[in-house]
């Protein structure tokens, strides 16, 4: 279970914001050295959180325990 805030950082790093309306319990994050690293958690669509709802269909970073992460989407 993830017990930590994520923030969610836009490709081109002309946003930020803190995740919300998603299932912490659901967070998965797999990481194997010198190879791709895959996030995988379900995230809920609000009224609060629905400028970054597209973004995550996207490229993105996120920001968990003060290492960034890259997620590429294709």
């Amino acid at each position: 279970m993830l017990d930590e805030d994520i923030l969610y950082r836009n490709y081109s790093g002309t946003m930020e914001e803190l995740l919300v309306d998603f299932d912490p319990s659901s967070f998965q994050y797999d990481y194997e050295e010198n190879e791709k690293r895959n996030i995988q958690l379900t995230v809920y669509l609000t009224n609060r959180n629905m400028g970054i709802y597209k973004g995550l269909s996207e490229e993105a970073f996120f920001n968990l325990a003060r290492s960034d992460i890259y997620d590429q989407r294709m």
